[in-house]
């Protein structure tokens, strides 16, 4: 369920770029109601990027490195079939508010909506993980310089043990009788 704003968000953006390969600038998605279209499309990437970036934001303390935030928040990142069907009921939606038009085949259709939906979500993911890398590199305030100190290992010389005396140590217990 929290990945399904972001399959909305993705497959409006996937569907207006399969209505651009399709059919090039040869009419408007959505006909008379393509401004409010893209104005949709616009809110929806800026929220889901700010959603994201306020997610990466609010999981740079926890997180030591960039590229476990990246996996971390990753989850949220809608998954192919989802922003596919998205991208479907999207296409669908604009052009059956459209005027009549020529129609493409719908194999290209179908194809056009699974390449812009692989697209879109590669160029989410990646502005996801650029996101991720951001957030991160806001809160790590780089390296800092710091004077060396010397630690002391022992605080007074060893003495030397004599040779008889460590030997002695660790000398062989006497042999044990069996049988006596």
């Amino acid at each position: 369920m929290r990945r399904f704003p972001g399959a909305i968000a993705l497959g409006l953006l996937t569907a207006f770029s399969a209505h651009a390969i399709l059919y090039g600038n040869g009419h408007v998605m959505g006909g008379s109601y393509g401004a409010a279209l893209r104005a949709l499309a616009t809110v929806a990437a800026l929220g889901l990027g700010a959603f994201w970036f306020a997610i990466c934001w609010a999981s740079r303390k926890r997180l030591c490195q960039g590229s476990v935030l990246t996996a971390g928040i990753g989850e949220l990142l809608p998954s192919m079939s989802a922003t596919f069907a998205a991208s479907v009921c999207w296409f669908w939606l604009a052009e059956s508010v459209e005027e009549g038009h020529a129609w493409a085949p719908n194999a290209a259709i179908v194809a056009a909506l699974f390449l812009a939906a692989a697209i879109v979500r590669f160029v989410a993911f990646s502005g996801l993980r650029e996101l991720a890398l951001i957030a991160f590199a806001c809160d790590s305030g780089g390296f800092q310089n710091r004077v060396p100190s010397w630690i002391p290992i022992a605080d007074r010389p060893i003495a030397s043990v004599p040779l008889a005396h460590a030997l002695r140590l660790f000398s062989r217990p006497p042999p044990m009788r069996f049988g006596s």
